[in-house]
């Protein structure tokens, strides 16, 4: 038995009000008001058929159902499911569970499985199912639903709902994939702007969340830091990749890169009412607060709030980061930097906020995991070898998928094999670590079910330029190292150099970390080695060192973290 009613989906959702998840919901409780069951969900499919997603949910009675409602079930490897007979049979399924074993929730007695397809053509697209389970051992409400006129009007219009969600969630993916390959073609024109992107998204969404943006505009926010430098792809490689200083016409060239970024971003991202805007807080994020920047000498209230939050976010990224041309500034002259232009090039409120964030040292930042693109770095362990993958981590409603770079390497990991997985995420100042667990691999894509942060109790994230010396088992060599985490028991680098560090991977090594008033030389080993970007980044740990050399690192992180409050004290002004 299918459900079909042909209706004019746009005029359909012009009538409607609220979410979708709201619309569905409101359906759910009619449909309660026939059957008289317990449960009630409406499930969407993905493209593959293997993970059934929550789109709404209605529970008769919340204190008597003791699980929680699932955001997603990736069903395809376990035949117990009955979502894969209803996908065989396209046809309604009604289920009396005798011995529990296929019960999607403890306890239930009877369920009903009812295909939901698509109103698009008349193939009779399968794309979602509704779900009615009851703990009473009642008779099937089947007869009952189908009875009622108002049940095929219900079932109908919440198929028109979830077709509608699955073709705005086809939109959104279509159009990260288009972001992601524009990010990979930023990494072949210079590898600094692959990175640079990513880092400056990642302060955008930071100083958005310390303004109290809603999420929505946050995202818009990432996307924008995203994009913001896409136009530099049109600009020719000799002045992009220039070592030196550039000349007035180069300049010159350089600066129409903004209006490169708002032209294609206008273009990539016109068809996305959700995201109207952005082209224009990317087009202006060169323009400066007192009216001397480019393309449009804006000044004042004329400039996109936003864009000033580009602004910001791409200037301290910069300062912050190692160009062929300039070193990395220390984190106190990224301050008096700000300082000194607050107000100038700079909004006044934007600087006192981004001087508190840098200033503070975290022991860990809100999770990344809300980005929906992020940079990120995939190990897979099998008993007696390790798969190492760099890609790109989407969030795809209720679950992520792990997309990597080389889908060669990625195509010899067998599901059957994996023994646990790790994943890596870089934010703009520091590298987080989770647990995951992969549910599924189709197309060389990771379906990943859960993920849970590694906590570092004793490392802080405290962003400085600290140098460090790595003394390399090779005669009279050694290598300078950019320290990004310390504790009193490891510590997290990174370095340019080449990948020498896998071989180098368990074996005793000495490492200097520079102070300004004092060296502390520490002995261990490095515990795990990858690379993110055009960087590397190592876990260090410490081996065989007395306490009074963890009281100095430790010391000195505390003085530290003094020395920049005390500097930005002064002028702090937070924006109310």
């Amino acid at each position: 038995m299918s459900i079909t009613i042909e209706r004019d989906t746009n005029e359909f959702l012009k009538c409607q009000g609220g979410s979708v998840e709201d619309k569905l919901k409101n359906y759910l409780k009619e449909i309660d008001k026939i059957l008289d069951y317990d449960i009630y969900i409406v499930f969407q499919f993905n493209s593959n058929r293997n993970v059934a997603v929550t789109k709404s949910y209605y529970l008769k009675d919340v204190d008597k159902f003791n699980e929680k409602v699932p955001h997603s079930i990736f069903f395809e490897k376990n035949s117990n499911y009955l979502f894969n007979d209803l996908i065989e049979s396209k046809e309604i399924i009604e289920y009396f569970h005798e011995d529990n074993s296929r019960c999607l929730f403890d306890g239930i007695k009877r369920d009903i499985y009812v295909p939901l397809f698509s109103s698009k053509d008349k193939t009779m697209e399968l794309i979602g199912c509704l779900y009615f389970g009851t703990y009473r051992n009642i008779d099937f409400g089947l007869d009952t639903l189908s009875k009622k006129v108002q049940s095929y009007e219900y079932i109908s219009n919440m198929s028109f709902l979830l077709d509608y969600s699955i073709v705005e969630g086809k939109n959104a993916r279509a159009m990260l994939n288009i972001i992601h390959v524009l990010m990979m073609v930023l990494e072949k024109k210079d590898n600094t702007l692959f990175s640079h992107s990513y880092n400056v998204a990642n302060w955008c969404k930071r100083l958005g969340s310390e303004i109290n943006l809603d999420e929505n505009e946050i995202i818009k926010l990432y996307i924008a830091g995203l994009l913001h430098d896409v136009g530099k792809a049109l600009i020719d490689d000799s002045i992009i990749n220039k070592n030196g200083k550039l000349t007035m016409e180069e300049y010159e060239v350089v600066k129409q890169h903004s209006l490169y970024s708002y032209n294609m971003t206008r273009k990539i991202l016109g068809e996305y009412l959700e995201f109207n805007g952005i082209a224009e807080v990317i087009k202006y994020h060169h323009e400066r607060y007192d009216g001397g920047g480019y393309p449009e000498g804006l000044k004042g209230e004329e400039i996109p709030f936003y864009s000033y939050i580009i602004s910001i976010c791409d200037s301290v990224d910069a300062m912050l980061s190692e160009r062929p041309y300039k070193d990395r500034y220390d984190v106190q002259k990224v301050i008096r930097e700000l300082q000194i232009n607050r107000g100038k090039q700079f909004h006044p409120e934007l600087v006192d906020v981004m001087i508190d964030m840098l200033s503070k040292a975290q022991n860990e930042y809100k999770s990344l995991l809300d980005s929906h693109l992020s940079l990120c770095y995939l190990m897979v362990n099998y008993k007696e070898e390790v798969y190492i993958l760099e890609g790109i981590l989407t969030k795809n409603g209720n679950y992520y998928i792990f997309s990597p770079n080389d889908e060669i390497e990625a195509g010899k990991i067998e599901l059957e094999k994996i023994v646990s997985c790790e994943m890596t995420v870089k934010d703009s100042t520091a590298v987080f670590d989770y647990k995951v667990k992969i549910a599924d691999i189709k197309d060389n894509k990771f379906y990943i079910a859960s993920i849970e942060l590694e906590k570092s109790p004793d490392g802080f994230n405290l962003l400085w330029n600290l140098e460090g010396i790595l003394y390399l088992p090779i005669a009279n060599h050694e290598m300078s190292v950019n320290i990004l985490r310390i504790g009193g028991d490891q510590l997290r680098f990174s370095s340019d150099e080449s990948d020498i560090f896998g071989s180098l991977k368990n074996k005793m090594l000495r490492l200097d970390i520079l102070f300004s008033d004092y060296t502390v030389d520490i002995t261990g080993t490095i515990s795990k080695t990858y690379k993110l970007g055009h960087r590397y980044y190592c876990d260090f740990q410490y081996r065989n060192i007395p306490d009074f050399k963890r009281d100095k690192i430790f010391r000195q992180l505390f003085k530290k973290q003094i020395e920049l409050r005390k500097m930005c004290s002064a002028n702090k002004n937070p924006l109310n």
